[in-house]
C-alpha cells in the first residue's frame, strides 16, 4: 500500500505538468469564443440583379483570350457585374466586366479588400497588406477549412487580419490582437505546438507520456480512496479536501485525458480524412459555353446570390445560388428539426435543360470522384452542425453522401469541394472528443455558453485539485527532510 502511495505521488508530478496546462488552456479556450471578434455581417456578398447591356460570358472570355477555366462566377460589385474566372492550377483570379469585358487590374485582392471591409464593416482604416495565402499557419490553422484565401490587414488598434475567400465570397477568419494572444498561448499550452520542432515525434510522446500519467494517477488515487477511506482522517484540512475533491472530479479527469489521448493518436495515425479526398479539379473549354446564364432566370424577381459554373460527372451547368442560402451558413448547433435548405438551380451550359436534384447529383458525382468503385447508399442535405458532422467542419449546407463501405462523404456543392469524409473510426473517435472533452451533449440543454462556462468551471476546479496535492506533495517532503535533519 506504501507503494501505491509513493507511485501516486510521483504519477501525480507527471501529470501535474500536463493538468495544470490543459486547465489553463481550456479555460482560455472556452473564453475565447466569447471575446473574439464577430463579424459585422454573416455574408458579405452583394445579392446578384441582371442589368442591361451585359455580354455573354463566351463572347467576354474570347475577348480576353480565356481558351480554358477551372472556375466561373458571376459577381456583383461596385454596382455592376463581373465574371470571375480561375485559370487551371492557379490561385488567384481574373475578374472581367461582364459589360466592356475588359479585365480589372489586381481585381482578386481589391475584391478581397472589399469584402473585408464588409466583413468588419469599416470603409475607412488603411489596408496596410493583402498577400494571397495558399497555406495553413500558425496565424490562420487547417481548422479553418477555406483555402486559397487572401489575407488583409488594417492599421487599427486591434491590429485586425481577415481572411477571405474571393471565390465563395465567405469569411475565413477574424484575427485582432486578442485572439493572437488567445490562439498562441492555446496552441503551446494545450496541443504543445512549440515542440514539433525539431522532432516532431517528440510531441506526441511526451503529450502521450504526460495523459498516461494522469490517467493512471486518477485510477490510483480512486482505488487508495475506495481501499483506505474508512482508515482515512474525518478532520478537515488539505489533505481531506484533495481526497474529496480527487473523488468529484476522477469522472471529469478520466474523460478528458482519455479522450485527449484517443484524438491525439487518431489524428496522428490517421490525419484528416478529407485532406486526403480532393475533389478533381475540372477544366472546361471555354468553347463548350454556348449559353448566357443571365437569360435563364429573372433575376429581378428572385434574386440570386452567386452564379457559378458546375461540373456534374462531364455535364457543365450554370448553377444558381439562392440568395437565402447565405442563413444558412450561420454556425448551428445542437437539437431542433433539420431546416430544409433553399433549392440551388442547375441549368445544362448547352442547351439550358433544368437539372432536378442538382446538389445531390454534383455530390454524388464528386463522391465516386474520390471513392472509385464504392456504391451510394442515399444522399441527403445537411443544413445544421450536429452528430458526426460538427462545427469543426465550418461549411453549411452539404451533402451526406453514404456509401456502401459505411464512409459518409460531405460534399460542398457550392464550391465542389469535399468537406468531411467519415468511417467508422471516425465517427467513434468524433463522438468521444465532442461528448466527453468537449462535453457537447450539454448544448442542447444548456446553450453553448451554458455549455463553456461548465467546462471552464470543471476545468479550474481541476487545476484547484492539482495545485493542492502539489502543495501537500511539498509538505510531505519539508516534513521528512525535517525529521531526517540531525539536531
Amino acid at each position: 500500500m506504501h507503494a501505491l502511495f509513493r507511485w501516486h505521488r510521483r504519477l501525480g508530478l507527471i501529470a501535474a505538468l500536463g493538468v495544470i496546462s490543459g486547465t489553463l488552456s481550456g479555460v482560455l479556450h472556452t473564453s475565447m469564443s466569447a471575446f473574439q471578434a464577430k463579424p459585422a455581417t454573416l455574408d458579405a456578398v452583394t445579392r446578384l440583379l441582371a442589368n442591361s447591356g451585359e455580354q455573354p460570358v463566351a463572347s467576354v472570355l474570347k475577348q480576353n483570350g480565356i481558351a480554358r477555366i477551372a472556375e466561373l462566377n458571376v459577381l456583383r460589385w461596385q454596382d455592376r457585374l463581373w465574371y470571375q474566372v480561375r485559370p487551371p492550377q492557379a490561385a488567384g483570379r481574373i475578374y472581367l466586366d461582364a459589360r466592356s469585358g475588359k479585365t480589372l487590374a489586381d481585381g482578386d485582392r481589391l475584391y478581397a479588400e472589399h469584402l473585408a471591409r464588409a466583413y468588419l464593416n469599416d470603409p475607412a482604416s488603411k489596408i496596410v497588406s493583402a498577400q494571397l495565402v495558399t497555406d495553413f499557419s500558425d496565424e490562420y490553422p487547417r481548422v479553418n477549412r477555406l483555402l486559397p484565401v487572401w489575407r488583409v490587414a488594417f492599421d487599427r488598434p486591434d491590429a485586425m487580419r481577415v481572411y477571405v475567400d474571393t471565390g465563395s465570397g465567405k469569411l475565413g477568419s477574424l484575427v485582432d490582437r486578442t485572439k493572437t494572444f488567445s490562439a498562441t498561448a492555446f496552441t503551446w499550452l494545450h496541443r504543445w505546438s512549440w515542440l514539433r520542432s525539431p522532432i516532431p515525434a517528440a510531441r506526441v510522446m511526451v503529450l502521450s507520456i504526460l495523459l498516461a500519467a494522469t490517467l493512471a494517477v486518477t485510477i490510483v488515487g480512486l482505488y487508495l480512496y475506495v481501499t483506505r477511506w474508512r482508515q482515512a482522517s474525518r478532520q478537515l484540512g488539505l489533505r481531506r479536501v484533495h481526497r474529496l475533491g480527487g473523488l468529484m472530479l476522477s469522472a471529469a479527469a478520466l474523460t478528458f485525458a482519455a479522450s485527449a489521448l484517443y484524438h491525439l493518436w487518431q489524428g496522428e495515425v490517421r490525419g484528416d480524412p478529407a485532406s486526403r479526398l480532393r475533389a478533381p479539379e475540372t477544366v472546361i473549354d471555354s468553347a463548350r459555353i454556348a449559353t448566357h446564364p443571365l437569360r435563364v432566370e429573372n433575376g429581378a424577381a428572385n434574386p440570386w446570390r452567386r452564379i457559378s459554373l458546375a461540373v456534374v460527372g462531364t455535364e457543365p451547368y450554370w448553377r444558381f445560388d439562392p440568395a437565402s442560402q447565405a442563413g444558412h451558413r450561420v454556425h448551428h448547433h445542437g437539437g431542433g428539426p433539420e431546416k430544409p435548405a433553399p433549392v440551388a438551380r442547375y441549368h445544362a451550359v448547352s442547351n439550358l435543360q433544368s437539372l432536378m436534384h442538382g446538389d445531390a447529383e454534383r455530390a454524388r458525382a464528386i463522391a465516386l470522384a474520390v471513392a472509385p468503385g464504392a456504391k451510394i447508399v442515399a444522399t441527403t442535405p445537411v443544413t445544421r452542425f450536429h452528430g458526426e458532422y460538427g462545427f469543426v467542419f465550418k461549411r453549411l449546407p452539404v451533402q451526406r453522401v453514404m456509401l456502401d463501405n459505411g464512409r459518409a462523404i460531405y460534399v460542398d456543392t457550392a464550391n465542389g469541394v469535399i468537406a468531411a469524409a467519415i468511417d467508422g473510426a471516425d465517427r467513434i473517435e468524433g463522438w468521444t472528443f465532442a461528448y466527453l472533452h468537449k462535453m457537447e451533449w450539454l448544448v442542447p440543454i444548456m446553450g453553448k455558453v451554458g455549455r463553456d462556462i461548465v467546462v471552464a468551471s470543471v476545468s479550474a476546479l481541476l487545476l484547484a485539485f492539482v495545485v493542492t496535492g502539489l502543495i501537500q506533495y511539498r509538505r510531505q517532503r519539508n516534513s521528512l527532510r525535517r525529521e531526517q535533519t540531525p539536531d
